[in-house]
């Protein structure tokens, strides 16, 4: 049998998946005699998916898909207007997300997680402001959607690999990491003497297994070449786990994972060199343990990050607000107000979108 390189698992299986998106523009003008144009329209093409803006509440029932969801708030004529999907397939996770903007300019994002045939296809629709001359709040708002965010521990994983000296120069140990990036929290790590996409493979089967079986929404990780192999690819598509990578030539897309690296390194016990991948292995077991469960990261409001990750951090921040409610009150003078603990992030993005800053001299600059 003859092995080929660019095709290691034979020929690749073709899916045509047929998406239709559309501004229905809401129950304007002769709306009913429209909707029945369109649903003739949707059964001539016969799509898999269909994404509609200024859909209303109910009208995908009516579009002839079976599987729909509706997001929106915004009322015409007593009907609430919105996001739709629809979809030939089941839908699973869906959530609708308000994006940057003032009244007049915020837009909306629909996600729905479809179950199709070859595994989970995400589809997001989004709604963005209009006005011609707010196109640079439109630019921030698909920043937004292009952005990947996590609100909780499990959603979105960030894994890495990072060299470390061997006992004379040419010999490096490698340390493979995955962390979650809303706790912090390191969910697996392996120190191996290669870098490549087998071991890669059974890195990512590992962490999965290491957090109970279940595997996050997102992994996350840059454009090396284990990370972009068809082997780690087509695990990922087996278990139905969305993979997102650096966008290329930008240096600090995969911020996370080169925090902790950095964390590792600057760490007054790190050695120069390791005696041996045995060494190497031990210490990276000391330094994720305490890590883990002893490090108060700065990210995470002083928490640790088994704390976040375990759902233990409301105890601690009720503690804390006992604590500081208690010195206040002992001695308040000492204190220009009542203090409280950090608050938490909402939360962690991959690719954050840049703040809007508005001076009052920017302000009135824009009203010239």
């Amino acid at each position: 049998m003859t092995y080929d390189i660019a095709e290691p698992y034979g020929p690749l299986i073709t899916t045509t998946f047929r998406l239709v998106t559309w501004n229905v523009w809401g129950r304007y003008g002769p709306w009913e005699s429209r909707e029945v144009a369109i649903r003739a329209t949707l059964e001539r093409h016969d799509p898999d998916v269909v994404g509609l803006v200024e859909a209303w509440d109910g009208q995908g029932a009516r579009l002839g898909l079976p599987y729909h969801v509706f997001e929106g708030d915004y009322e015409v004529d007593g009907v609430r207007s919105g996001l739709a999907v629809l979809s030939r397939w089941p839908i699973g996770a869906h959530e609708s997300r308000k994006l940057t903007g003032g009244p007049d300019t915020g837009g909306q994002v629909l996600y729905a997680g479809i179950d199709g045939p070859r595994g989970i296809v995400h589809i997001y629709v989004a709604a963005l402001t209009w006005r011609p001359e707010h196109s640079g709040e439109r630019q921030r708002q698909v920043r937004e959607v292009a952005a990947f965010v996590a609100d909780g521990p499990g959603q979105v994983w960030s894994w890495d690999i990072t060299k470390l000296k061997g006992p004379e120069k040419g010999v490096v140990y490698n340390l493979y990491v995955m962390i979650d990036i809303y706790s912090r929290y390191v969910v697996h790590w392996e120190t191996w003497p290669a870098e490549n996409a087998r071991l890669a493979k059974r890195f990512i089967k590992n962490a999965i297994e290491r957090n109970g079986g279940s595997a996050p929404k997102t992994i996350h990780s840059d454009r090396g070449t284990p990370m972009t192999s068809k082997t780690v690819g087509q695990l990922l598509i087996d278990l139905k786990v969305d993979q997102s990578h650096s966008r290329p030539k930008v240096s600090n897309d995969n911020p996370y994972s080169e925090a902790n690296f950095r964390t590792l390194k600057y760490c007054p016990a790190f050695p120069g060199r390791f005696g041996s991948i045995q060494d190497a292995r031990q210490f990276c077991r000391r330094f994720f343990t305490c890590y883990n469960n002893e490090h108060r990261h700065s990210g995470i409001a002083l928490h640790t990050p088994a704390s976040i990750h375990h759902d233990t951090v409301g105890q601690v921040q009720t503690e804390r607000a006992r604590v500081l409610a208690a010195a206040y009150a002992a001695n308040p003078e000492r204190f220009r107000r009542m203090p409280t603990p950090p608050r938490l992030p909402e939360r962690a993005w991959i690719n954050q979108p840049e703040a809007k800053i508005e001076t009052e001299q920017s302000a009135q600059n824009a009203a010239a």
